[in-house]
């Protein structure tokens, strides 16, 4: 059986205690050892940091959608679908209409 260490601030348990002293430096002394040189966001390791600059600097417009909590509302940067046309008042639809500048009569 593999010796467990246990984190003494939480109910964290590791097989190594390398994976426990990261947990440690993560989770509750809040290191933040890779900055982001454009922002000055800190990550605790260097591949959050590349997520991090991917998706904030160098593709920005890749990210997800994320509907605001309000029904129905949607962030500014989310991108909204055109409205749709309306009908011209009368009830002519956009064939009749031009049906009926040439002179022409549809059958229905």
């Amino acid at each position: 059986m593999f010796p467990i260490f246990q984190c003494n601030q939480c109910e964290f348990r590791a097989a190594d205690n390398g994976t426990l002293k990261k947990h440690i430096r993560v989770k509750h002394d809040k290191i933040r050892d890779h900055i982001c040189q454009h922002c000055g966001y800190g990550s605790s390791s260097a591949k959050q940091l590349e997520s991090h600059i991917e998706k904030k600097h160098i593709n920005p417009k890749r990210r997800k959608l994320k509907p605001i909590p309000i029904v129905g509302m949607r962030l500014k940067t989310d991108w909204v679908p055109p409205p749709k046309p309306r009908k011209p008042a009368g009830g002519a639809t956009p064939s009749s209409a031009a049906a009926a500048a040439m002179g022409l009569t549809i059958r229905r």
